[in-house]
């Protein structure tokens, strides 16, 4: 990973401001304390990172102590994101994450502890044996925490891109008009406890820097969510991840042991490129207006 970024810093030049870095995929709990040390140095010695940037960890809350959550905070992460989903037990032994509502209030408690500025929790709907009922004591229990943000995501059964999917039964999976009241029981309640909706997934409380840039018409999409930042590149690193440059889009080698042999042989791991047409990125810029103000002008319906 080091590696990687030395090589994209080589071509896409040095000394630069990064205004958002986003450790995602469960890294900030998988590396260990030197590992997360070399990374940020190595990113360090490559670019610029200001005291205003952001810095999100997407932390798996069964592995984050206090240790590792004040480790992120002295790195300079203020925000983090922990995967909750759901905490209704039936659920959790359906997808084979059991985790208690007690162990995310510790985690949460500790990442303030720690000085972390914001903490979210991500919540998602349509998963295996969800109930209403069910549902509405997961929300109840989240909201005792008090998160800064939630994210409520939708889940897409999709075995063939996603191999472990293959465990879940079918015939577990709600339907179609139990998701929807599963959304409708979320959107109701999340409102009552004084959270605002941004964009298409994300709830947040009225002082939130993100609820601020939705009213400043500021707030943005890209690659690793909503922002309130400018548009600026963003870089993806990492087995499967994706850049985005100026409205280019590029894929790096999604296979582990392949992606490590170009990067160790020096190359840049990119292995698709995709430059949308002019229609493309009217389409695209059409989908992020919809995404984040929830409505669509007429001169991007064009």
């Amino acid at each position: 990973l080091c590696a990687e970024i030395e090589t994209v810093a080589e071509v896409a030049g040095r000394g630069r401001d990064v205004l958002q870095l986003v450790l995602g995929g469960g890294s900030a709990t998988e590396l260990d304390d030197s590992q997360l040390a070399r990374l940020m140095t190595t990113l360090q010695r490559q670019w610029r990172l200001p005291a205003d940037a952001v810095f999100v960890a997407e932390c798996d809350p069964r592995r984050a102590d206090g240790a590792r959550l004040a480790l992120l905070r002295g790195l300079g992460f203020r925000a983090v994101t922990f995967g909750v989903l759901d905490l209704d037990t039936e659920v959790q032994c359906a997808i084979g994450r059991c985790q208690s509502g007690a162990l995310i209030d510790d985690v949460c408690d500790l990442a303030r502890a720690s000085g972390i500025a914001i903490v979210n929790l991500d919540l998602m709907i349509g998963l295996p044996r969800q109930t209403e009922h069910g549902w509405r004591r997961t929300l109840e229990r989240v909201l005792a925490m008090a998160p800064d943000r939630i994210t409520l995501a939708r889940y897409r059964h999709r075995p063939w891109q996603a191999p472990v999917q293959q465990l879940i039964d079918v015939d577990d999976l709600p339907d179609t008009a139990t998701i929807h009241a599963l959304a409708q029981c979320a959107g109701s309640m999340l409102r009552a406890a004084g959270y605002r909706w941004i964009g298409a997934d994300h709830f947040v409380l009225e002082g939130d820097e993100l609820s601020q840039a939705l009213d400043a018409g500021r707030l943005r999409r890209n690659l690793v969510g909503y922002t309130g930042q400018p548009p600026s590149p963003v870089l993806g690193f990492g087995a499967g991840a994706v850049s985005d440059i100026d409205g280019d889009l590029y894929w790096n080698e999604p296979l582990l042991p392949n992606w490590r042999a170009g990067v160790r042989g020096g190359d840049l791991p990119i292995v698709h490129a995709r430059c949308p047409s002019e229609v493309e990125r009217r389409r695209r810029g059409a989908i992020e207006q919809l995404m984040c103000a929830l409505e669509l002008p007429v001169e991007h319906a064009r």
